[in-house]
């Protein structure tokens, strides 16, 4: 059922033109990309959670580590 809104698509963007648009943000200060993505051990997995819920990352990214060979 349509309600008069108009419709529109995420993730629709023409590459060709978003990512020098993205660069030139960078390059001014305005798009951090380190803020993006974060890297954490397991057992740091409630401070990811914690920093994407404050905007510290928006890509928490959790590195599970193999137990030691016995």
């Amino acid at each position: 059922m349509l309600t008069g809104f108009p419709l529109r698509n995420e993730g629709d963007a023409v590459p060709q033109e978003f990512i020098p648009k993205l660069i030139a943000l960078h390059r001014k200060g305005l798009f951090p990309f380190e803020r993006l993505e974060r890297h954490y051990e397991f057992r740091q997995i409630n401070r990811a959670i914690a920093d994407a819920r404050c905007g510290r990352t928006v890509k928490p990214v959790i590195h599970m580590t193999e137990a030691p060979a016995q």
